[in-house]
């Protein structure tokens, strides 16, 4: 039996090489970049107009000179333009690129324009390259100005299309498949369950829970505890995936045929149970051709702690060449009251976030589902410690933040 920091690093220990692929940039949000973006030119690569107006020489203002003649108007996305004489002006747009012999914009609120002349207002005050966004002076060409693993999001969107890559080198999301496993189980449109049986929350629950991460492609599948049936359908799925979750039949009952199942495909095992409640049973191992393999407990509130602690983690290091760390780390929040976790066992106990301050829901053990409703998350509370109300503790979303 392993503590939740030993299987974080057995997991880490275990992940494979880091995939990666080109992604056109209207489907990458959401995505981590797997390279360094660098601007290709120079940020503004001109020097640019910042204000509708007028452009001229502050050496024409020195001489005492209010009163301009207009020699002509400059629009955004034309030519570079050169005012002719020192002592006249040009009418420029937002985003114009400034005339050469200029180095100065008057805003039009501080100008009166009459007859072609353009007359400055009493109180305005020039310097050198006012209201002009300078060349170069947001990123120079060959500066990085997104780094490799940066999470694509609006601002990324913008910036990557500023710089021209229409198609950015993207970490691989992997292929997951989530089994259900059991007897008991059955498909959620059954109107009748009979009271041995349970309807399928777990996969739904799982998937949902993935997703809310990230744009993963995940597939459900359901296997009943036949041993024969358990090794052929966990075969086929072994060869088509990257990552395969189990829910079930990982703990130490007569039919709990997983891990011996998993062991039979050549599946290698790298631990089986944690020191945490609840969750205790989870087994990991990766398969003959790196796929990651996650057995998850049966019970629901289990099942899902399990997944956020540990898969969501391994997700975040996949999908970000091992760099992410937000979601491994989870949020640092204050504890509202008073808890003493059990000896040797760290605790996870879901609850409500207001103000970084977290209030502890209490459950009917891992199989009370329901109790989740309503959480945000919960936290993790390290064995064998008294917390205090005021302590800090850590705490997992149900979402990304």
């Amino acid at each position: 039996m392993v503590t939740v920091e030993e299987a974080l690093r057995l997991i880490a220990n275990s992940l494979p090489r880091f995939d990666f692929h080109s992604v056109v940039l209207e489907k990458s949000a959401g995505c981590y970049l797997a390279e360094d973006i660098v601007a290709d030119r120079d940020f503004p690569a001109c020097h640019r107009v910042t204000m509708d107006g007028i452009s001229l020489h502050i050496s024409a203002l020195e001489k005492g000179l209010r009163q301009f003649p207009i020699e002509d108007t400059v629009r955004a996305g034309e030519k570079t333009k050169s005012l002719r004489s020192s002592d006249a002006c040009l009418e420029v747009m937002t985003g114009a690129v400034l005339p050469l012999g200029t180095n100065v914009v008057v805003p039009y609120e501080q100008l009166i324009i009459n007859n072609n002349s353009a007359t400055l207002a009493s109180d305005f005050k020039a310097s050198v390259m006012l209201n002009i966004h300078q060349k170069g002076s947001d990123v120079k060409e060959g500066d990085v100005v997104i780094k490799r693993s940066t999470r694509i999001s609006a601002p990324e969107i913008a910036a990557l299309a500023s710089v021209g890559k229409y198609a950015p080198l993207v970490f691989a999301f992997p292929k997951i498949a989530v089994i259900s496993t059991g007897d008991e189980l059955v498909e959620i449109d059954n109107p009748a369950p009979k009271d041995f049986q349970i309807r399928k929350s777990n996969p739904y629950a799982i998937k949902a829970l993935i997703e809310s991460f990230g744009t993963f492609q995940v597939d459900l599948f359901h296997i009943n505890d036949q041993q024969d049936i358990m090794m052929t359908r966990i075969g086929e799925i072994l060869n088509k995936y990257e990552m395969i979750l189990l829910s079930g039949g990982v703990s130490a009952g007569k039919y709990d045929f997983v891990p011996g199942v998993l062991h039979d495909l050549k599946v290698k095992e790298i631990f089986h149970k944690i020191r945490q409640r609840p969750g205790k049973p989870m087994w990991f191992g990766k398969g003959p051709a790196g796929q990651l393999v996650f057995g998850l407990p049966g019970n629901p509130v289990a099942a899902l702690f399990c997944c956020r602690r540990y898969v969501i983690t391994t997700l975040g290091w996949l999908i970000s060449g091992g760099q992410f760390s937000g979601i491994l780390e989870g949020e640092r929040v204050i504890a509202e009251s008073e808890y003493y976790s059990a000896k040797d066992f760290s605790f996870f106990r879901p609850c409500r976030i207001k103000k970084d301050v977290a209030s502890f829901y209490t459950t009917n053990g891992s199989g009370d589902l329901l109790a989740l409703c309503g959480s945000d998350g919960f936290v993790e509370l390290p064995p064998d410690r008294e917390i205090k109300a005021g302590d800090e503790i850590m705490f997992f979303s149900w979402r990304d933040q």
